[in-house]
Formats: structure tokens, sequence, C-alpha cells
């Protein structure tokens, strides 16, 4: 998914949790994870 949205120029923000699983039981990565949503919500359909 990445590399096809960097192909078609598009931003591309990658965050990897490294040694997590899919559902992302550490608090600190879970946060991080909802902000940068909250982010990308805000720059693309505003507040």
């Amino acid at each position: 998914m990445e590399v096809a949205l960097s192909d078609a120029g598009k931003q591309v923000d990658l965050i990897r949790f490294d040694k997590l699983e899919h559902q992302l039981d550490d608090s600190a990565a879970r946060i991080e994870m909802l902000t940068k949503i909250g982010e990308l919500l805000d720059r693309t359909i505003g507040s």
C-alpha cells in the first residue's frame, strides 16, 4: 500500500510498531496511532 500510494504521488506516513500485533495492546502505540488518524482526518475532511 505504501509503495502504491507513493507511486501515485500521494503523501504517505507509514508508522511501524515493531514487535506488536495488529490489535496494538501497547497503550503508547495505540495513542500514537489514534492521534495520527485524527490528524489525517483533520487534514482530509476538516474538523
